[in-house]
């Protein structure tokens, strides 16, 4: 298994998350559409966490990519 604090997709997930709890913060997001983000965001990298443990190379770049763009939909 991979070493998760030097995992690109637990990178891409903190991050995420940081940026949307200081929304919270500044009162730009509702404590309860956050708790919704923060939910769907774990099952968003428990998927990508799967994948880019069965892959490597371009493929691991695009899980990465496309993990992030979800996690940044809002």
């Amino acid at each position: 298994m991979l070493s998760l604090p030097n995992n690109d997709i637990w990178k891409l997930h903190q991050r995420a998350y940081k940026k949307y709890h200081a929304r919270v913060r500044k009162g730009t997001m509702t404590k309860a559409e956050f708790e919704s983000w923060t939910r769907e965001a774990e099952q968003l990298r428990d998927r990508a966490l799967k994948e880019y443990e069965c892959t490597e190379g371009k493929e691991r770049a695009s899980i990465a990519e496309r993990l992030r763009q979800e996690l940044n939909a809002r």
